[in-house]
């Protein structure tokens, strides 16, 4: 695949609709046909015009998940696989999952909602 480092207006749209399903920032980059580090460059300059849609982007990403998760819990999901959810949150969105913060705030989100989940199920 040829990677291209050209920002073009076409991929706020699709960058979004991809975040939005949940995707990863590394398929996010392939559909739209760029590296991460041209991502992360573009992401990170607060000029550019795909600034504000990384960083929505992400966000909207982390939301899927956790609204896959809150579903999972509540029983909306047939056969919810709590520890792959707990796996995917950990290591895709480690600086609001990771167990390290359990040491400096207590429970972590991802332990909140498996505590609730083992708790309906009792």
């Amino acid at each position: 695949m040829h990677f291209n480092n050209k920002y073009e207006p076409w991929m706020n749209d699709k960058a979004l609709s991809l975040f939005s399903e949940g995707d990863s920032i590394s398929s996010v980059c392939c559909d739209l046909g760029i590296n991460r580090d041209t991502y992360y460059e573009w992401r990170d300059n607060k000029e550019h015009p795909f600034y504000e849609v990384a960083k929505h982007g992400e966000l909207l990403s982390q939301q899927f998940w956790e609204r896959a998760g809150k579903n999972g819990t509540l029983g909306a999901i047939d056969k919810f696989a709590g520890s792959s959810w707990q796996f995917i949150m950990k290591n895709r969105f480690r600086e609001h999952y990771s167990d390290q913060q359990k040491e400096k705030e207590g429970n972590t989100a991802v332990e909140m909602l498996l505590n609730l989940l083992v708790d309906k199920n009792k």
